[in-house]
Parts: structure tokens; sequence; C-alpha cells
């Protein structure tokens, strides 16, 4: 799909004059939680333990405040060790969630996860330390999760929950610090069909991928970009969207729609694919055709691509 995307991509980037000045240094972190509390108590307070998990600890590591987190696997029957952080974070505009881990014995944790709770749902990712003698930075792009239940958008996140499951009956213990959010471009929007989750749940998987996809194609075009679910989408939070994209989107709701007619109607562009929802026909000035079979040559795979573009 890349050798047909990236040189579409291009071209309507081009076209608008986005290419140049889509090239730059993200827009700076956010802070989130930076770890240093006044003591045990106070981060105990702030991040609260699941079930028979161990409660953390307030550290110093080369000088940086940070959080130990205990995996008390031996002599307990837990599947993971959990910690909850209740927040209220708008991550509506940003493009990922950063933060360092230091573990020195990794191997009694199969994995590492962190959830993000919105709506009646989780945004989720996994993720692992790559070295056992230093920090490592963990960035967790909004694309790459996957949704749990029904969340309401990345706009009213209200918990972070950083998971350790269980790989051995051994324990071990981890750090985190320098939590915060990454900065995104407000110019090129890539808009996942979070929606889907409610109304067409066997989409969610695609609508997950596609907008994978297409976030690794506008990176290895080296353009920042921000994801953004369709359930967040209002005309004031794309106001500065100059390119909208649309990775797969089999439905979108009414508050999307109107919002990505307001950015048509200022001189944006808007590249979907696969399918065109029927509200936007008319905006967009894209009449939906039938759908056509074809059969392949043998030996020939056929990329199932189709696209609309409104330069």
């Amino acid at each position: 799909m890349r050798s047909v995307v990236l040189p579409l991509l291009m071209c309507v980037l081009m076209a608008g004059q986005l290419a140049n000045a889509q090239t730059q240094v993200p827009l700076g972190d956010t802070p989130v939680d930076g770890m240093a509390y006044e003591n045990d108590r106070a981060a105990q307070a702030a991040w609260r333990p699941m079930s028979d998990t161990a409660p953390v600890s307030i550290i110093q590591i080369d000088g940086r405040p940070a959080l130990k987190l205990r995996c008390n696997f031996g002599g307990t029957q837990i599947d993971r060790a959990s910690w909850d952080r209740t927040v209220r974070l708008d991550m509506s505009a940003c493009r990922a969630i950063r933060f360092r881990i230091l573990c020195r014995d990794s191997s009694p944790v199969s994995h590492f996860s962190i959830y993000l709770q919105s709506g009646a749902g989780w945004y989720t990712a996994q993720f692992a330390p790559s070295q056992s003698e230093g920090w490592n930075t963990i960035v967790i792009n909004k694309e790459d999760t996957r949704m749990e239940g029904t969340p309401g958008g990345w706009a009213g996140i209200r918990t972070i929950r950083i998971s350790a499951w269980r790989g051995k009956n051994e324990d071990t213990e981890f750090a985190i610090a320098d939590m915060a959010l990454v900065g995104g471009s407000a110019e090129i929007c890539i808009v996942r069909s979070e929606s889907a989750a409610r109304g067409s749940p066997n989409e969610v998987e695609s609508v997950c991928q596609f907008g994978q996809s297409m976030a690794a194609n506008l990176r290895d075009l080296g353009l920042d970009y921000c994801l953004i679910s369709d359930l967040d989408l209002t005309s004031q939070r794309i106001k500065d969207a100059r390119l909208l994209i649309l990775p797969h989107n089999p439905a979108l709701t009414a508050a999307a729609t109107e919002a990505i007619r307001s950015v048509l109607g200022n001189k944006g562009r808007l590249l979907a694919f696969y399918t065109l929802p029927a509200e936007l026909t008319g905006a967009t000035g894209i009449e939906l055709g039938r759908h056509v079979s074809a059969r392949s040559p043998e030996g020939v795979t056929r990329l199932p691509l189709c696209c609309g573009m409104v330069l």
C-alpha cells in the first residue's frame, strides 16, 4: 500500500504547498507528571495500586525524581501489577504521550502496557524497555493504540494506567519519570473513525490499522501530523488544518462532518481512502459509484485501494 500512498501524498502536499511548511520540529512537550512528589504518601495518593499490587514510592535516580513501582509476583496470584493515576487531560491535539522507564530486570514481566481511560473504554498500547542499564524513553503515538470498550475521544482522558504483566513468579521493580504529551502538527490531521466502536465494532481493527499505516507514511515523508478522533472533531479544533486525511472512515458523526465541511470551506484539502461518507459528497463534489470487482491475473495481487482528493 505504501508504494501507492506515498506518491499520492506528495502530490497532494505539493499541490497545497505543504511539504516545506511541515518539515519542522514538533511543538514542545507538555508535562503531565514530573514525579517530584514530596513524600511516599503524596505519590501513593496520586498513583493508586490495583487489587493486591504493592504501593508506589519515590526515588531519585541520577538526580531525576521518579516513582518506584514494585511488581510483587512472588507469593501472589495477581496477573499484573497496575497503578492508576487520575488526570484531566485533553490529548486531542497532541501526537503522543512520552515517559521514561528504567527496569534493571524485566525478566519476570511478560510485557508492559499503558491504558488511557476515556468515556466507556480505554486506549491501550504495549511497550518495553530496550536496555536495562539506563533510562529508556517510551513514546506512545496515538495511532499505535487500540481501543477497548467504547472510548469517548482523546479530549477527556481521565485515568492513566501503567501495568506490568506477570511473566514469572518472581519480584522485580521499575521506575518511571518525566511523563509528558508530545505536540503534533495542527496542519495535517489524520481523522480516526473511533465512532465505529459504537456503531460498527467489526470495523474497529481496520480503523486502527489504516490510521497507523497512514501515520507511518507521513513519518516516512518527514512530516509532522496529529491524529484526531472523529469523536473530538470540531471546527475550532481543526481550524488551522490545511489537510485532513480519512484513512478508513466507514462512518462520521454529524459534528465531525460539519467540522470537515468548515475546513473545506476555508481552502483546506481532503484525502479520503476506501470510502467517502455520503454526507461529504456535496461538499467535495465527489459522487460515489458502485464497487466493481475485477479478476486479477494469476500471480498478481490487486491493492484494495480507492481514494478521492479535494485539491
